[in-house]
């Protein structure tokens, strides 16, 4: 599994992996873990008194058990993200007609990928998209 950081690619300066990861993460377990904490922690190599930065040094419970749980989960991960698009066109085909825009998938606002992955874990969740589109997410 991807849980390195890249630059943010996006106007809502994530990249949509690593973020659906820590979601994915957070929906498998039931534990929290904000992506901003993944994203502070893999973007810097060393910690504040300079030495570098691992995850297993005690420091970082969190995303020790982050990485842990992450390790090997790569096709687990393709096939969440295959599923969150899946969501995504299909809301598009019954909410086009009605002014949805078709967006790509790396471009959606953490507003509107969380919506994705509410419905992704609970199939009866009514998404709202639209509204979200329509307000600027």
């Amino acid at each position: 599994m991807y849980v390195g950081m890249k630059k943010p690619v996006n106007e809502y300066n994530i990249n949509i992996y690593p973020y659906l990861a820590s979601k994915m993460y957070e929906s498998r377990t039931g534990t929290t873990l904000p992506f901003e904490t993944v994203f502070d922690y893999f973007s810097e190599e060393f910690e504040p008194d300079g030495s570098l930065r691992l995850y297993d040094n005690g420091l970082h419970p969190e995303i020790e058990a982050y990485v842990e749980w992450a390790t090997g989960r790569y096709a687990e991960l393709y096939k969440f993200i295959e599923d969150i698009h899946e969501l995504y066109l299909e809301y598009f085909q019954m909410h086009g007609d009605r002014g949805f825009e078709l967006q790509n998938l790396k471009n959606l606002s953490p507003q509107m990928l969380d919506e994705l992955v509410k419905k992704e874990a609970d199939p009866d969740y009514e998404m709202d998209l639209l509204g979200l589109q329509q307000q600027g997410y």
